[in-house]
């Protein structure tokens, strides 16, 4: 009979396990329909403190349902804390004592797929893949294959404050000029028009990335071999965020601060609207009553940041099949909308999951908005080349510097970065 260990590390817990028999390539897709009493060993798995699945009371039963099926596997459940886990993945790596499943975000994908250390994944679910949604799929997809099955997606969108449209006279924007229209109005009433987070160790995925998307650019070229960053798009995108500062219709404070978000003007509900937001986080914070949800700013083009989880398997393993096995069973349907619902204010990469949100119609609404996600720029070198570009950025919203001048000099050391390699 299949054996479950139990480990505790910071918040830690047990179980899992998978399907398959043999070792890869032909055996693993032979395994795949095979006999599961024929699959056997043990798979460790690596997640983090998700909502309340980071205790034992959640995974011990989720283990005793896998073992109902594959009674030959035994399972070990670590729950990582999410600090330095970057660092803690490598140094297992280079130990010989890596997981067999881990929990990633995909921007962990390309440099680990790069380094030549996971595993395909997209004959897991290649029988339902169909139910999976296609933004969710290319989060975890690199160089055209898939290294991670979807588990979880969240989505940011247009968040606006009722009550600082109510004092303003003004709605809720949808584009970028609707926004820029109404500015003078919310600054009148004592309000700032929007927020911006400008400094330098802020994420430029919820930021700039977004306001180049939707004025319709790219980070990189499509082959990701050269900014494109600095063209028209991104000059669109920096000369919006430069006049919002200029005008201070955005708090100053922020653009060089990185503050807690209950302290900001955001925070506070001083501001008309946040263009990509999300409610769960934002609710906590600010009174529900007071937010009404929309579709995600729009300029050239719609985009959207979010989170994307996954479950990946290191080649490191010894028991290639049953982590998939382990994968397949936890990403079913069944298994995702019980995770989903434990983890609380996520929502499905499933499109047969719904309803996660009955009892709450505004997180609800923002569902509708999850195949706009983009999870960040998928490319090994994704930190490096964000750390280039902030400084300029930022410089050119200050006034430092003029857009084209702040952007040419950003994709000049870019370039210089990815010829480098």
């Amino acid at each position: 009979m299949g054996k479950t260990k139990v480990t505790r590390y910071a918040a830690v817990v047990a179980g899992l396990t998978l399907f398959l028999a043999g070792c890869g390539g032909d055996d693993a897709n032979e395994a795949a329909s095979g006999d599961p009493d024929s699959v056997e060993g043990k798979v460790v798995f690596w997640t983090y403190p998700i909502g309340t699945t980071g205790e034992d009371s959640y995974w011990a039963p989720v283990v005793d349902r896998f073992n109902e099926e594959y009674p030959d596997v035994e399972v070990e459940v670590i729950v990582q804390p999410f600090q330095g886990r970057e660092e803690q993945l490598t140094t297992s790596l280079a130990g010989g004592e890596a997981p067999d499943v881990v929990y990633f975000n995909p921007d962990f994908i390309p440099r680990f797929v790069e380094e030549g250390f996971l595993e395909p994944v997209a004959d897991v679910i290649e029988d339902d893949v169909d139910d999976f949604r296609q933004a969710g799929l290319d989060a975890m997809t690199y160089d055209g294959e898939l290294y991670g099955v979807p588990w979880l997606m969240g989505v940011n969108s247009m968040i606006c404050i009722t009550t600082v449209l109510e004092a303003a006279g003004v709605e809720c924007p949808k584009t970028w000029d609707d926004a820029l229209a109404i500015a003078p109005a919310v600054k009148g009433a004592g309000y700032y028009l929007t927020q911006y987070e400008g400094a330098i160790e802020v994420t430029l995925n919820g930021t700039f990335y977004q306001q180049l998307r939707t004025a319709g650019g790219e980070v990189l070229n499509e082959d990701m071999t050269e900014a494109a960053f600095n063209g028209p798009e991104g000059v669109r995108a920096l000369e919006i965020l430069r006049e919002l500062a200029e005008n201070e219709y955005v708090p100053q404070q922020s653009l060089t601060v990185l503050e807690p978000f209950e302290q900001t003007a955001a925070g506070l509900g001083e501001v008309a609207f946040m263009p990509y937001s999300g409610l769960a986080a934002v609710s906590n914070i600010v009174d529900p009553a007071t937010l009404e949800v929309g579709p995600p700013i729009e300029d050239a083009a719609q985009s959207t940041n979010g989170t994307v989880g996954g479950l990946s398997i290191f080649n490191t393993s010894e028991n290639i099949p049953a982590a998939k096995a382990w994968i397949d069973f936890l990403t079913s349907e069944a298994e995702m909308e019980s995770f989903l619902t434990t983890a609380g204010g996520y929502h499905s990469p499933r499109a047969s999951i719904t309803g996660l949100f009955a009892d709450n119609p505004k997180l609800a609404a923002q569902e509708e908005y999850l195949d706009l996600v983009w999870p960040g720029l998928l490319h090994p070198q994704a930190r490096e080349i964000m750390d280039l570009i902030s400084p300029h950025v930022q410089a050119a919203i200050l006034g430092r510097v003029e857009p084209q001048a702040a952007l040419d000099a950003a994709a000049d050391e870019v370039n210089g970065l990815l010829d480098r390699g």
